[in-house]
């Protein structure tokens, strides 16, 4: 973009107003600003979308087609656990990035689920598993009798939805990216992970969402969680979330259907050591 802005006709450079600006100006009336994370800013205009795609296709155009995965939730005492998937050649990944695909954590609220829409419309194929919090809870007590735990339980994930985009997508060479979320030397989960990717070598990574499948995979993740929470949560206990407070259940039975309990036991003896030193 730094270099192929300056160039288009009708574009104006600005000066930059703080240190993490590398570029600023207008196109056709539209504010652009390229930022030194690579983070791009613009408003919407078909001119300046256009620019966007032709820079991203440059800059992906000899990838091949790419398969990237990552999940949402992990983090999240309520709610599930999501993996996304999407495979994407460089054309499409180029496409995506201009509608303003990227990590989903930098994506607003409010256009998670219409990029969520365009990447499964664009893509050559996705997946999205979904692992509910009482699928989770009860996975995770299996995996401590079998000496296994959360990471063995994402690498299964993961594996399922690289799997299945497999199954969907006839490409000769397909280069499969995954966000790295195991930093063990063993790299026992990245095997599982490549035995479901047909033996291919999986790009484990972190900040791995620089990869438009990465990203576009990331915003299925994430789109999946959010509409679990609007699906199962009233809008009392979304309210409550929002303002930080997790205290949203009303009966006992209702803890293993929301909560991952585990999580839960955490922040709880956590709570308590806290008084503890009075704190």
């Amino acid at each position: 973009m730094k270099e192929k802005l300056p160039l288009t006709d009708g574009f104006e450079a600005v000066k930059p107003t703080n240190k993490y600006e590398t570029l600023r100006g207008r196109l056709d009336g539209s504010l652009i600003i390229v930022y030194s994370t690579g983070k791009v800013v613009y408003e919407r205009s078909e001119t300046t979308r256009r620019v966007i795609e032709s820079s991203a296709y440059e800059a992906t155009k000899d990838d091949g087609a790419v398969l990237g995965s990552d999940e949402a939730g992990k983090g999240e005492a309520v709610g599930p656990m999501v993996v996304g998937a999407a495979c994407l050649n460089p054309r499409q990944a180029a496409r995506l990035v201009s509608w303003g695909v990227a990590d989903s954590k930098i994506v607003p609220a409010d256009r998670m689920h219409e990029l969520a829409e365009l990447v499964m419309e664009e893509s050559l194929g996705f997946k999205v598993v979904s692992i509910s919090p009482a699928e989770f809870n009860s996975m995770i007590e299996d995996a401590k009798k079998q000496g296994r735990n959360l990471n063995d339980i994402l690498a299964d994930a993961h594996s399922d939805a690289i799997r299945s985009v497999l199954q969907q997508v006839n490409a000769p060479a397909i280069r499969v990216v995954v966000d790295e979320f195991d930093s063990s030397k063993t790299g026992k989960r990245l095997k599982v992970i490549e035995g479901a990717s047909g033996d291919r070598h999986v790009e484990w990574t972190p900040h791995a969402e620089i990869f438009p499948a990465v990203a576009a995979a990331s915003i299925l993740a994430r789109d999946g969680y959010v509409k679990w929470i609007e699906e199962n949560l009233e809008e009392w206990q979304i309210s409550k979330l929002k303002k930080g407070d997790m205290d949203i259940v009303k009966r006992a039975s209702d803890v293993p259907k929301i909560y991952k309990t585990s999580y839960l036991e955490t922040i709880l003896r956590s709570g308590s050591k806290r008084k503890g030193h009075g704190r």
